[in-house]
Parts: C-alpha cells; sequence; structure tokens
C-alpha cells in the first residue's frame, strides 16, 4: 500500500511540475520521476506484470533527458543572471 502511495505522490509531483509555467521548477518534475522508478520496478516485479518491465529503463531513460535538459537551461539562466 506505501509504495502506491509513493508512485501516485512522486508521478503526479513529476507530471504537475514538468507542466508547471516557472521553468526553473520543472527540473524536480524530472527528479520527482526518476526517484519513482524504482517502486515502479518493484511493483512490477512484486505483481508478476513483467510485459511492463521494459518500460521502467524507458522512462527512466526519458527522465534523464529531460532532467539533464532542465538542468542545463537553469544553470544557463543562472549564469546569464549573474553576468
Amino acid at each position: 500500500m506505501i509504495e502506491q502511495i509513493m508512485i501516485s505522490a512522486l508521478s503526479l509531483t513529476s507530471v504537475g511540475l514538468a507542466y508547471w509555467p516557472r521553468r526553473d521548477l520543472r527540473v524536480f518534475g524530472a527528479m520527482a520521476g526518476l526517484a519513482s522508478q524504482p517502486l515502479w520496478v518493484y511493483m512490477i516485479l512484486k505483481n508478476g506484470m513483467h510485459g511492463l518491465l521494459p518500460l521502467a529503463p524507458m522512462y527512466t531513460a526519458m527522465y534523464l533527458v529531460a532532467l539533464r535538459a532542465h538542468w542545463m537551461k537553469h544553470r544557463e539562466s543562472r549564469t546569464s543572471a549573474s553576468l
């Protein structure tokens, strides 16, 4: 039960922040999504839903791409603001 609550909280946070108007907060959406991935894998294996297992590394890769993109944008905006 706690796994389901954690997955729901992290996934909703991820989606919500991904579309947040403030760009500097979007990086945290990718972080929340990435944090939910081990829970997804655990629930997939625990419940024998092995057909979903290939999706976990794909989602992880997409969260890493988003994290890198938003992190770099955040860093660039902070650097240009300090100049």
